[in-house]
């Protein structure tokens, strides 16, 4: 076991070193959007020290798949098995494998991209499903690690699974992207030394993605690396965004509907907006498409509207945001274009809309900072339409706290403090007013500002009740 060179992922290897202690077979599930570490963490923490592993290879068929099981296990104990027809003589020989193992050890079985070994009528899972409740139950030192991209398949086959591995798993595991602090300490632990705001606007444009942070280069500028990943001649993400539908889902062009559309509106569709713009029928293959997408970490369900009965898919992975905003269909943009449009009026809508994603995907640490984290509370936004002489108003944070107290969050996006000015400020009162005729009069509103910087102090800034800063992201919840 090594940990040395895992960046965060503290909780994840507190479980997996609880596995090695336990006295039962153990099955681990890995999930976790493409890209995010699952692989680099498994093969870290075990220190690449398998007594069997097999990949799954993308595309490719059943009798392909299983010879490179057979040179798997001919790797491993000298013996070729010859050509296997089918998985349960596979299992069979890997059953035989494990049995002949010292048992006075942890047998570790690593079986990576599990989804893709499952090719159309290749009888795998319900060879896995016999080989785990007939033999692997039954063997108290194996560890059997399943990791797979495919985030529907492992959720449909093995987690919820209703036959065979009903509630078999004993430890499951799903990545998230690093966050800010996490995102800021892998850079460090390469050397790279950018500024939180820089750090900031990276999240903004590929998230707290592993895999794509590694492509940064410290020998240059923020904005210079993201022009080389996605603009110029030979950008490094050129095909990333087809890749990451069309290994996740076997429907891809249908889920890149989905998003696409969802991609327009900052706050979300709902499940009818959905069906009726892209014409689907409102039925249960819709559910399962935005299910998957949601547990895949590219949509989040949003509760939106005071009365908390529109719930509302918006669009929460920053690389497909910016890939949608600023790569796809457009004329092949020159080298150095971001560095260029960066801050000008072209990418100010985009600014706003990906740091207030920025401040929804740290909300713990919004919550930490303003001293209100051991507080139940609730999140949501909510549209007060135009009436009589309102004015109506569109909110797009409350944190309502079970004390009833209420965080009207403004989220702004500037490379200096921003300054409230006038116009600024009729917006704020008009939402406090729309917000308070709702709550009702029991319930007080804090005006809560997150920057980048901070606020720049004038007549106006006294209005406000607490205000932070991006540092306040970077917060490391205990």
């Amino acid at each position: 076991m090594s940990k040395g060179n895992i960046i965060a992922r503290e909780e994840e290897c507190r479980l997996l070193a609880a596995c090695l202690r336990e006295e039962e077979a153990q099955l681990v599930v890995v999930t976790g959007r493409r890209r995010v570490g699952k692989t680099y963490l498994v093969n870290e923490f075990f220190d690449d020290e398998y007594d069997f592993k097999i990949t799954g290879a993308y595309k490719e068929d059943k009798k392909s798949q299983l010879n490179y099981f057979r040179l798997e296990l001919l790797r491993r104990t000298g013996k070729d098995a010859g050509e296997l027809s089918d998985w349960p003589t596979a299992f069979f020989y890997l059953q035989e494998y494990i049995s002949s193992l010292p048992k006075d050890r942890k047998t570790v079985i690593f079986f990576d991209e599990m989804p893709w070994l499952d090719t159309h009528k290749s009888g795998f899972l319900k060879a896995f499903e016999h080989f785990w409740n007939d033999y692997g139950l039954g063997v108290h030192n194996l560890v059997f690690v399943i990791a797979g991209s495919a985030t529907s398949w492992i959720t449909e086959k093995i987690l919820r699974n209703k036959g065979g591995l009903y509630n078999r798993k004993t430890v499951e595991l799903h990545l998230l992207p690093f966050t800010l602090e996490e995102t800021e300490r892998y850079f460090a632990s390469r050397g790279i030394r950018y500024s939180r705001y820089h750090i900031a606007v990276i999240y903004m444009c590929v998230g707290g993605i592993p895999y794509y942070l590694r492509m940064f280069d410290g020998a240059y500028d923020p904005l210079r690396n993201i022009d080389e990943l996605f603009f110029g001649p030979k950008p490094k993400l050129k095909n990333e965004f087809r890749d990451l539908f069309d290994t996740l889902f076997k429907k891809d062009r249908s889920y890149i509907n989905i998003v696409e559309l969802l991609a327009t509106k900052r706050k979300g569709f709902s499940f009818e907006e959905i069906a009726d713009r892209l014409k689907i029928p409102n039925n249960g293959e819709l559910s399962d498409m935005l299910d998957n997408l949601v547990d895949a970490g590219l949509v989040r369900r949003n509760t939106h509207y005071f009365e908390r009965k529109t719930e509302l898919l918006q669009l929460c992975d920053f690389f497909s945001l910016f890939y949608l905003r600023f790569v796809k269909d457009k004329p092949k943009q020159r080298k150095g274009y971001f560095t260029k449009a960066f801050l000008t009026p072209s990418t100010s809508a985009w600014e706003g809309f990906s740091f207030e994603l920025l401040c929804r995907t740290h909300l713990d640490a919004v919550r930490f900072n303003l001293g209100i984290f051991a507080i139940d509370y609730e999140a949501y936004g909510f549209d007060e339409k135009a009436e009589g002489d309102d004015q109506g108003a569109q909110v797009d944070l409350v944190i309502e706290r079970k004390d009833k107290v209420l965080h009207l969050c403004e989220m702004k996006f500037s490379r200096f403090d921003f300054e409230i000015d006038a116009d600024v400020m009729r917006d704020i009162e008009n939402k406090e007013k729309a917000l308070a005729k709702r709550s009702g009069k029991r319930s007080s509103i804090q005006i809560t500002f997150i920057t980048v910087s901070g606020l720049k102090e004038n007549s106006y800034s006294n209005y406000v009740n607490q205000s932070l800063t991006i540092d306040s992201l970077f917060t490391r919840i205990p």
